[in-house]
């Protein structure tokens, strides 16, 4: 009984394990395309996309959302207890633990904004 349960809670971090590693990969995405990040505070991303929008991410709850230039939402992560993210001059650094039926993930990855290179 105490092997099945440690089998369902492995099972478990690595769905959470996916779950944050396809939002990397999304955030990581639309980052490199964009600028004009802020953070007004540390669970609250707003920055500008290559076509002129406003982007924000923000924790509500045990939910991450987006939303596009101030009109509706997106949840695009659950399970998050923690979120974290911290501008920098080239990037971003995102942070984020997600907990699920007693089971937890952490990660962060730095996202580096897109290079022009002169000609």
């Amino acid at each position: 009984m105490q092997v099945e349960r440690e089998m369902q809670q492995v099972q478990e971090v690595k769905r959470l394990e996916i779950e944050a590693r396809s939002f990397f990969m999304y955030i990581e995405e639309e980052i490199r395309r964009s600028d004009q990040f802020e953070t007004p505070t540390s669970y609250v991303l707003r920055f500008r996309d290559d076509a002129g929008g406003t982007i924000m991410y923000w924790m509500t709850g045990n939910r991450l959302c987006r939303q596009v230039n101030g009109t509706g939402y997106v949840v695009i992560l659950q399970y998050v207890s923690r979120v974290d993210f911290t501008v920098f001059p080239n990037g971003c650094q995102v942070y984020i633990e997600l907990t699920k039926g007693g089971v937890s993930w952490k990660g962060e990855v730095f996202i580096a904004k897109r290079v022009e290179l002169a000609a």
